[in-house]
């Protein structure tokens, strides 16, 4: 089975044509960082996609935290924005590149300790609301960002890049 990961980024998205291309399941961003105005602009169509197209999904927050409290924040955020829809699949915490860059732009560096601290604050926030956990990372973060052998309580949304499109 095979799926799709969804925003903003992919414009309006066409559910039954995803339908019928045999997609399994969705990953749709619900939002990023910790203000009520940051839900992903198509997270509405998104969603109602694929519930009228019976496709199963899971949801994702792009972080901005600065510090766990809001990184749990950010969970709190995002699970007011799900909490209508049933979720099939996890909600899934994000922090990238761009959430590093933003920290910098805000006088804060982030380390490995606060990054791994982050997912925990996150995931812990999801799973006390009985909703399935999950973090993102690809390979530059396991090995760089974060302590993931401090992280197998969740499960690991591993993104592996074809050569040459590796955002790092």
């Amino acid at each position: 089975m095979w799926g799709i990961d969804v925003s903003k980024h992919n414009g309006g998205i066409d559910w039954k044509k995803v339908k019928e291309s045999g997609c399994g399941f969705a990953i749709i961003r619900a939002g990023y960082g910790m203000f009520e105005t940051q839900i992903d602009e198509q997270f509405l169509n998104n969603i109602n996609g694929c519930v009228e197209n019976n496709i199963p999904f899971g949801v994702y927050w792009f972080s901005y935290a600065l510090s766990e409290q809001d990184a749990a924040n950010e969970a709190r955020r995002c699970l007011e924005a799900v909490r209508p829809y049933r979720l099939e699949y996890p909600v899934c915490f994000d922090f990238e590149y761009d959430s590093v860059r933003y920290a910098q732009q805000n006088g804060i560096t982030i380390t490995r300790r606060m990054a791994t601290d982050f997912v925990k604050a996150f995931c812990d926030t999801v799973e006390q609301a009985k909703y399935y956990a999950m973090y993102y990372a690809n390979e530059d973060y396991l090995n760089n960002m974060f302590y993931p052998q401090e992280l197998t309580a969740y499960d690991l949304w591993y993104a592996r890049y074809r050569p040459g499109t590796d955002p790092g």
